[in-house]
């Protein structure tokens, strides 16, 4: 589960686990920075960082997935 805290138009997701590079397990913390622009621009910049919370260095590829609805609230569907 994320840790969640929200700050003006931002919202902050944290969670720590591990992913395996070989046959180690390499404890990682992943932050997610979601900031939605006051005002009427549709947009949203949305920020990674992942920490590396191990001992040795790890080389790893970051790919993240997204689901989002951009439906209208007033929509007949």
């Amino acid at each position: 589960a994320y840790a969640v805290s929200t700050q003006n138009n931002q919202v902050t997701l944290v969670r720590e686990g591990q992913v395996w590079v070989n046959d180690q397990a390499v404890p990682v913390r992943v932050q997610k920075v979601i900031t939605i622009p006051d005002g009427n621009r549709a947009t949203a910049t949305i920020d990674y960082t992942i920490t590396n919370l191990g001992q040795n260095q790890a080389g790893l590829w970051f790919s993240p997935e997204f689901n989002i609805n951009l439906l209208a609230p007033d929509a007949p569907d």
